[in-house]
């Protein structure tokens, strides 16, 4: 899954800019199907139309140098054919989604990431070198991107190098949660429709006449 996150991110990365102007992703904005970049910190706020203009699989990618923070109850309405598993927010900064926000797409970033309380999110939170504090509920997209997510595809929160904790109070995760290196901890109350990858994996073997035999998995 790391592996396939850092294809992921440069892929993303490398797909050519069609939009020069960055949408300020404020209320009252419609935002249509393209790629989209900045240099400078993307704060979402209000209530913002991801618009996909009856393409076919539309596809929205917002390249971001700085941070990502989407602020408290703002909200994304997907129309004409946009869908969560055909957008994606590349931020090289900290991701942040606000409480009582509800987004839509993979969020990626190089550092931190926080799910804030009550966030809904339809995708994906993952980062390549930073912890993610969740408290909110992440659900994967029921149906396939047009980018090839490789591993990652099936995480809803997963770190290639970091903690990965929760503090929500009976919060709902489908699709895997995990970190490649880094604790999982505080997941006790929340519902988890998925399975859960640490760095504690242990695959313990035993040598026999006729060659190796594993005898047990712990996780």
């Amino acid at each position: 899954a790391a592996d396939s996150l850092s294809d992921l991110y440069l892929t993303l990365k490398g797909e050519t800019v069609t939009n020069p102007t960055f949408p300020p992703l404020t209320t009252g904005t419609t935002v249509t199907p393209g790629v989209y970049s900045t240099a400078a910190a993307v704060t979402p706020t209000g209530v913002v139309t991801l618009d996909g203009l009856n393409q076919v699989d539309p596809v929205f990618i917002f390249e971001i140098t700085g941070a990502l923070t989407v602020a408290a109850s703002a909200q994304f309405i997907l129309t004409n054919g946009a869908t969560a598993n055909n957008i994606f927010w590349v931020s090289d900064g900290a991701c942040s989604l606000g409480a009582n926000s509800d987004c839509f797409g993979t969020f990626i970033s190089l550092v931190a990431n926080t799910v804030g309380n009550n966030c809904v999110l339809t995708g994906r939170v993952l980062s390549l070198g930073g912890a993610i504090a969740n408290s909110g509920d992440v659900s994967i997209p029921a149906t396939g991107s047009q980018f090839d997510l490789g591993y990652v595809e099936r995480f809803a929160l997963f770190t290639s190098a970091g903690a990965l904790s929760n503090s929500g109070g009976g919060n709902t995760i489908t699709g895997d949660i995990g970190t490649n290196l880094g604790a999982i901890t505080g997941w006790n109350n929340a519902t988890i429709n998925g399975n859960t990858y640490n760095n504690t994996s242990e695959i313990l073997i035993t040598m026999t006449g006729g060659g190796v035999r594993i005898v047990e998995i712990t996780i």
